[in-house]
């Protein structure tokens, strides 16, 4: 879980800015696109991997979250 978390949250940067700079640094239109109210239709090759390793990243800190549960 330890190295699992910057992952996460590098990831939700590096996605950010990636969207951040193909909406013209619009800080609205990214978060729109983001949360999915906008369209990502026209997503790059960069966004899509660095949004599926965001979301295996999430996946995998959940998982593990769920196991420090169990021990409890």
């Amino acid at each position: 879980m330890e190295t699992a978390t910057p992952v996460f949250w590098g990831g939700v940067l590096v996605l950010f800015l990636l969207i951040l700079y193909r909406t013209g640094w619009n800080v609205r239109e990214s978060i729109l696109a983001i949360i999915g109210l906008r369209g990502m239709r026209n997503i790059t090759p960069v966004e899509l991997v660095v949004s599926a390793v965001t979301i295996s990243a999430t996946f995998y800190v959940l998982l593990q979250a769920l196991e420090a549960c169990k021990q409890m």
